[in-house]
């Protein structure tokens, strides 16, 4: 009888402490910034050249995020390293039909730690791929029309919790995605444009938790989306370049984990590109872009860097014609948020820093 009231309060000790710590309400956290990501399905339908060609591309940036409780000054680090690979081909059947493929590999290590004592670390590894198939048509009156499907793959990966009570293990496990999407783009000599619609996708994962205090396992549920997604693009041809500007409407409140009382942790938000290309010397051009994407967290409560307001921007220089080229460029975004509410009131900023390299060639 005493063992097991002694496995009882040993339990609830290890709840308590993981709630305490935040476990299990932190899984939001493996959202994407995805102002920092240049590369779209909306993009490639406007930049899908009627040609089979080949092209790749690697992102690295680094996320610098810094938590401060206004109450009592106490900062926390959320730093966060992340690699994205695309590659992809797009071939030409014939004068109407063709097929774009493209392969996207992503990974992330992040790192959050306290500055003060006691000093609770935190690190994750975590990688997903996004595999994509699409097929475009050219009508005879000059509208492409294209369908395609994007698979989402989330590897599982493990989450390290440690401070000086207690050290945690989060398993999350896997995840898969199926999005398809629909584009229309009309083009001529001095302008292209188009409309962008994906249906949104949602799977749940488990996440188990053990600690060191004792070999009972929590377990919980949290939900992976990709959410509903509409577009509307431009781009304007002049004087040997163009500008470019987009608009992204993301329904995040269909979706994704929810709080206890059942409301999605989530809000709806826009994201606005605008971009310009401007010819230089030569064979030179220089490629400008700005993303900027409004908050998407619902309330107070559940602030977190991935749903905070974000502007990026994409500087690159390219080399080459607008069929065989190369690019290297920089990132650099910032953005800041604060709580309003009295019991969860602390201020976030956020910095974004990275470098890009990629290829198109004509075949």
């Amino acid at each position: 009888m005493n063992g097991s009231v002694l496995r009882i309060l040993k339990s609830a000790l290890s709840l308590s402490v993981a709630s305490f710590l935040g476990i299990g309400a932190s899984t939001g956290l493996a959202q994407h910034f995805d102002a920092a990501e240049y590369d779209s399905s909306a993009r490639d339908a406007l930049n899908y050249k009627r040609n089979s060609s080949f092209f790749a591309g690697n992102d690295l940036y680094f996320v610098d995020g810094m938590v401060t409780t206004l109450s009592t000054a106490a900062a926390t680090f959320d730093r966060t390293l992340f690699n994205q690979f695309r590659v992809g081909a797009d071939f030409q059947a014939n004068s109407n039909l063709g097929v774009r493929a493209v392969l996207t590999m992503f990974n992330a290590y992040r790192k959050e730690e306290g500055k003060e004592e006691p000093r609770k670390v935190l690190t994750e590894l975590r990688s997903e791929l996004k595999p994509e198939v699409a097929l475009t048509y050219l009508t005879q009156s000059g509208l492409e029309v294209g369908v395609g499907l994007l698979l989402w793959y989330f590897r599982p990966f493990d989450r390290y919790s440690e401070t000086d009570l207690i050290k945690t293990t989060e398993r999350i496990s896997s995840a898969k995605l199926q999005t398809p999407y629909l584009f229309l783009v009309k083009r001529s000599t001095s302008f292209d444009g188009g409309f962008f619609y994906k249906i949104g996708s949602e799977r749940s994962r488990r996440i188990n938790i053990t600690t060191d205090q004792d070999a009972n396992e929590l377990r919980f549920v949290d939900q992976v989306n990709d959410p509903t997604t509409a577009s509307l693009f431009g781009r304007f041809k002049i004087w040997g370049g163009h500008l470019l500007a987009a608009f992204e409407s993301i329904e995040a409140g269909e979706g994704g984990s929810r709080t206890d009382d059942g409301d999605t942790v989530s809000e709806d938000y826009m994201k606005f590109s605008g971009e310009g290309l401007v010819p230089l010397s030569g064979s030179l051009a220089l490629n400008l872009a700005v993303i900027h994407r409004t908050l998407s967290y619902s309330d107070n409560r559940n602030v977190t860097f991935a749903s905070m307001p974000l502007t990026v921007t994409h500087l690159r220089l390219i080399a080459g014609s607008s069929d065989n080229y190369a690019f290297g460029g920089v990132v650099y975004g910032s953005g800041k948020d604060a709580q309003s509410l009295p019991e969860f009131n602390a201020s976030y900023k956020i910095s974004v820093v990275g470098g890009t390299l990629g290829i198109n060639l004509r075949f």
